[in-house]
């Protein structure tokens, strides 16, 4: 597993069932030296490459809908005339991604006026070849860092309804759990109860009020600035 499939797909993934798997962990402290060989007879099995896969599908699948929502993929919105905040540094930009790929020919502000469509097709594939360009995270390590918070902010917002639904229920079985315990009635330790359920409690208002589009746009954002500003060290 590579640095980005674990960074960005599996530990969203993990960090949605965290909540869960200390609950498990909480009503049966005493098994708990069971659950390493579980474990590693899950990641050998390739448990640890579908949770990635799982990790990756949610944020994939609403990608495309969250850019819509943006007005273009941030890489698109950057290379773009009527987004341009400074028109002579996007002018630099594309005369030195044109240098890169002569056979990309950059829209003039009226050209894309006329037809935004073909224009945003060349700006997708000139920000396709800089990311086929910056895969070498030794050479493009900034570039690497912004992806991998990137993906991971995304794939987390994608398993946001999962998230949510597993802290719930974590919350609601150790707080009922508690209850029983301070009640008098057969119960597992407190201390793990109550570990277990402040984690749960945490991770309700994160999921609801944190885990949001406009916190993943902004790694985006940062992400497309990164890839862009690649272009100087490439040719």
């Amino acid at each position: 597993m590579d640095a980005y499939t674990f960074r960005a797909r599996l530990q969203p993934a993990l960090v949605a069932a965290l909540p869960i798997a200390l609950a498990v962990v909480a009503f049966y402290p005493d098994g708990i030296t069971v659950w390493t060989p579980i474990w590693a007879l899950f990641s050998g099995a390739g448990g640890a490459f579908l949770l990635a896969e799982v990790g990756r599908q949610g944020g994939k699948k609403k990608e495309a809908k969250l850019w819509e929502s943006w007005g273009g993929a941030p890489t698109t919105q950057h290379l773009r005339h009527r987004d341009a905040q400074n028109r002579l540094t996007l002018a630099r930009l594309h005369e030195k991604l044109h240098q890169l790929r002569p056979d990309l020919k950059f829209p003039s502000p009226e050209e894309e006026t006329a037809n935004p469509g073909a224009a945003d097709r060349v700006y997708e594939a000139a920000a396709q070849y800089l990311r086929d360009s910056t895969r070498d995270r030794t050479k493009h390590h900034l570039v690497f860092e912004a992806l991998c918070e990137y993906g991971f902010r995304r794939n987390l917002w994608g398993l946001k309804p999962v998230g949510l639904l597993l802290s719930l229920v974590a919350l609601l079985a150790t707080a009922g759990a508690s209850w029983l315990y301070v009640q008098g009635s057969a119960a597992p330790p407190a201390a793990p109860l109550l570990a277990a359920t402040t984690l749960s409690a945490a991770f309700v208002p994160l999921w609801i009020f944190r885990v949001n589009p406009d916190w993943v746009r902004s790694t985006a954002t940062a992400y497309a600035e990164r890839l862009l500003g690649s272009v100087e060290s490439l040719g």
